[in-house]
C-alpha cells in the first residue's frame, strides 16, 4: 500500500481524546515511539534489524507537532 511507504506517524489517543503517544514508522513498521512524561517528550526506540536515516525536516516538523498535542 502506497501509504505505507516511507516515513509515517500514528498519533494514539485515548477515547477522551488527549494524545497518549506519536508512534513513528517506517514503512508501516514501528521504529519508535515519542511520548511525554511531565513536561519532557521522550522517545524510545524498538530495537530495528538495521540502521534507520530519519529526515532532518521531517523529525523536527514531528516533535513540533508532538510539543502542541500531546498532552
Amino acid at each position: 500500500m502506497d501509504s505505507e511507504k516511507g516515513w509515517s506517524a500514528d498519533f494514539i489517543s485515548t477515547a477522551d481524546k488527549n494524545y497518549d503517544f506519536i508512534d513513528i514508522l517506517y514503512n508501516g513498521k514501528d521504529i519508535a515511539t515519542i511520548k511525554k512524561t511531565g513536561d519532557e517528550l521522550i522517545i524510545s526506540w524498538t530495537k530495528p534489524e538495521k540502521d534507520y536515516d530519519i529526515p532532518l525536516d521531517w523529525f523536527i516538523d514531528l516533535l513540533q507537532k508532538a510539543k502542541k498535542t500531546l498532552s
